[in-house]
């Protein structure tokens, strides 16, 4: 599988450079340790399951022993540079909080897209990744800024949200100031709906 994966990989060289930074960092922090010990046609659906397992473990409390795939996975990540830097990180290993759904989403995308590139090649016969079932992503609703969460927020420095809308009051002097200054992106600030 290891060999398998550089090769896949010399061929994506076209994608951006971030992109391709991410499909490294997957294929370096999970796919090597989790599947590069096989053979790429051996690899079934459980294998996935097993690797999505293990993953999802990451920097969560462990009962027991971790298995030997967890701890390869552990071992990889261990001195990994961190490559998204969140705002007030330094750079040093990797975050260690658990991995969000959405990143195993990702994850499960760019192996699938190493099994699927394997499987036009006619290099495996069956491509794993289609059948594994991700949990659909949790849908964050937002809420607006009201005249007291605003107040809360200055008080507290903590926002009440993930997702925070403004008010059309908000939005306004936001606005009007782009307008102004000639913001460069100005026109995609503006929606306008369409004509009934």
């Amino acid at each position: 599988m290891n060999e398998f994966f550089d090769t896949w990989l010399k061929g994506k060289q076209r994608l951006k450079a971030s992109t391709l930074a991410d499909y490294e960092e997957v294929i370096r922090l999970y796919g090597k340790p989790g599947l590069g010990h096989m053979k790429l046609i051996a690899v079934r659906e459980k294998h996935l399951t097993e690797l999505y397992a293990a993953i999802r473990q990451i920097n969560r409390p462990l009962e027991g022993k971790p298995s030997e795939l967890l701890r390869r996975l552990l071992a990889a990540r261990a001195l990994a540079p961190k490559v998204h830097l969140e705002e007030g990180e330094r750079p040093g290993l990797k975050r260690q909080k658990p991995l969000t759904e959405a990143r195993l989403r990702k994850i499960h995308a760019i192996l699938s897209s190493a099994f699927s590139t394997a499987r036009k090649h006619t290099l495996i016969t069956h491509d794993p990744t289609k059948h594994i079932e991700l949990p659909k992503p949790k849908r964050i609703r937002p809420i607006g800024w009201t005249d007291a969460r605003v107040a809360r927020w200055k008080a507290t420095g903590k926002i009440p949200r993930k997702v925070m809308v403004w008010t059309p009051a908000q939005c306004g002097p936001f606005l009007d100031t782009a307008a102004e200054r000639g913001e460069r992106l100005f026109p995609s600030f503006i929606w306008r709906q369409a004509p009934s």
